[in-house]
Order: structure tokens, then sequence, then C-alpha cells
């Protein structure tokens, strides 16, 4: 009990001591940006530094964006433009929530793309272009801009490719396009394997488990899914397999294979409590076990 209210002390303390010296930094910026002698550069430099100590969903935060995104086009810096307006696609502060006026300053960045010195921002603006038409449901746009980031992004870019690619699997996933969908989760899995990013190649083997099962193609789901398992459970990630092992139970049931079914959902029961705890997926199991007793009678 000691050693914990020792703990609890030495964290208030961190916390405390942490927030006097952000409260310290913010009040040198802001004595800095109330300088009447103050270039376009340095209140840039200035305004880039308080950025990256305010909280994204600080109301500051937004103005502060706002304001550096005018001065590097006041500067015509646009590569700093293309960097910082993928940073607004980003943004959570309030009054910066509206997806058309990210899209309209992303599209404003684009129609600077040759003045663009890096190949990642370009890329990126292009890619932030198709997550925010991705977010309206506007697929055919969505698509259109995740392959232009690929034409933009250089050799070394390559783990923005492969999410491009797989950004990409999903939209034509949404559209019901199942031979662009898995032609597009291969590659992006092809290339997350090349990167050696175990996580996300089970990530997108995930994705085209669910395409398989959305075309009745059960066997293929199922052979993935074993694969995807394993690996969670290597991890003693239970929480994951679980789930995995829930799509291979609601696929048994849509075959009408029911003691296949209740044999997965009892592999799911055993590996209670799940790691980590996931309460939503819990309620979701539960009720279905409970549907499956409710259609046995």
């Amino acid at each position: 009990m000691r050693i914990l209210i020792g703990f609890l002390l030495v964290f208030h303390f961190f916390l405390v001591y942490q927030s006097a010296v952000f409260a310290q930094k913010r009040d040198r910026l802001e004595q800095v940006l109330a300088s009447p002698s103050l270039s376009a550069d340095q209140e840039l430099r200035t305004l880039e530094a308080m950025y990256s100590e305010i909280s994204g969903t600080d109301s500051t935060s937004g103005v502060v964006l706002r304001r550096i995104l005018d001065l590097t086009l006041q500067r015509q810096d646009y590569t700093k433009f293309g960097r910082w307006a993928a940073a607004f696609f980003h943004s959570e502060a309030p009054g910066t929530l509206d997806t058309q006026e990210k899209i309209s300053i992303l599209k404003k960045a684009a129609s600077f793309e040759e003045q663009i010195e890096t190949s990642r921002i370009k890329g990126n603006v292009y890619l932030k272009l198709g997550g925010a038409y991705f977010g309206l449901l506007n697929y055919d746009s969505a698509i259109y801009f995740y392959e232009e980031s690929v034409r933009r992004f250089g050799s070394e870019d390559s783990i923005y490719i492969a999410d491009a690619k797989f950004f990409t699997g999903q939209a034509h996933d949404y559209q019901g396009n199942l031979l662009q969908a898995m032609r597009a989760y291969q590659e992006a899995r092809d290339l997350y394997e090349a990167l050696g990013d175990e996580e996300y190649v089970h990530f997108v083997l995930g994705g085209m488990a669910i395409l398989f099962s959305r075309y009745g193609i059960y066997d293929e789901a199922d052979s993935i899914r074993s694969k995807i398992i394993a690996y969670h459970l290597a991890s003693d990630k239970t929480s994951e397999a679980a789930i995995q092992l829930y799509n291979r139970a609601e696929d048994l049931r849509k075959q009408n294979r029911l003691e296949e079914q209740l044999h997965t959902l009892r592999q799911i029961e055993k590996m209670m409590p799940l790691q980590p705890d996931n309460p939503y997926f819990n309620s979701v199991f539960h009720l279905s076990l409970a549907n499956y007793f409710g259609r046995k009678g």
C-alpha cells in the first residue's frame, strides 16, 4: 500500500511538473509573438514550436494551424504548406472539422505540387485527399487520389505506398469490386511483408478474409483466418484472435454448420477474459451465444 501511495505521489508530481514546464514554454512563445519587431520567419518558427506543445483538441491549436498555413503561403514555401495542409487534415481542434474545408486546403496544396520539394509531402497531400473523400463515402474520388498518391511517392516512401494500396483495397471493397479490392490488398500485403511490418500484414489479411467471406468464398476466408489467429495467439493478443474466431463462427452460421459454430464460440469463451479487454466485443459475443441457443430452442 505504501509503495502504491508513493508511486501515486511521484506520478502526481511528474504531471504537475510537466504542466508547469509546458506553461512556462508557452508563456515564452507568446512573449516572442507579442514582440513588435517580430519578422514573418520568426513568427512562423514560433508558431510551429507552439503547435507541437498544444493539445490537438485545444481550440488554440486550430488558430495556430491556420496562421501557419497563411504564413507559409505568404512566403511561398509550398513544401511547408503541403506538410501543414496534411496536418490540417488530421486536426481535431474546434473549427477545423469541416471535411470540405480540409479538401479545399489539400487541393490548394496539390495545385502547387511542382514547387513541393519532397515526394513524401507531395504524395501525402494526395493520400490525405483520398482519406477525406473516403470519409465522405465518395469511394470513386478516394480511389483516384489514393492511386495518384502512389504515382507521387518515391522509392523511399514504401510504407506510404503500402498504406495507399491498402486504403484503395478498402474503397474497392466497399464498392463491391472483388477483383480490384483483392489486387490492391495483395499489393499492400506484399509491401508490408517487404518492410517487415507483420502487424499490418495481418491487418491486411483480415481485410482479405472479410472480402472472401462477403462473396461466399468461405474456405479461402477460413484459411487466412487460421494464419491470423495463430499470429495473435503467439503474441498473447487473445482479443484479436477472438475477433477472428467470431468472424469464423459467423461464416459457419451462414453455412448452417451450427455445431461447428458452437464449437468456435466455445473456443472464444475459454479464452475469456481477453487481453486486451474489449467490452464491446464481449457484449457482441454473448449476444451471439444467446442467439445460438435461442435458435436451437
